[in-house]
């Protein structure tokens, strides 16, 4: 599971946008690959107060990586963020 936040909301609805190797989805709880957005799933009825008491903001983005694409998954994620 990784969880991260893309700054805002409009931010996080163009980076889902873009995904295309996993499913939009509230409930991570399954073998493949899946990615929600807890400000507007999840946790959409809570008061914002409460969601930023809790660290669930507008950009937090939720990614549950699948059993059979974690290592596809592993090799863009350091491709894209690290640098050897």
């Amino acid at each position: 599971m990784l969880s991260f936040d893309v700054g805002s909301g409009e931010a996080a609805k163009r980076f889902l946008n873009q995904v295309k190797i996993c499913a939009l989805a509230e409930s991570l709880g399954g073998v493949e690959t899946l990615i929600s957005l807890p400000a507007v799933m999840t946790h959409a009825s809570m008061p914002k107060e409460v969601q930023e008491r809790i660290g669930i903001s507008e950009g937090l983005v939720r990614l549950s990586v699948g059993m059979r694409m974690w290592k596809i998954l592993w090799r863009i994620w350091i491709r894209r963020c690290c640098t050897w």
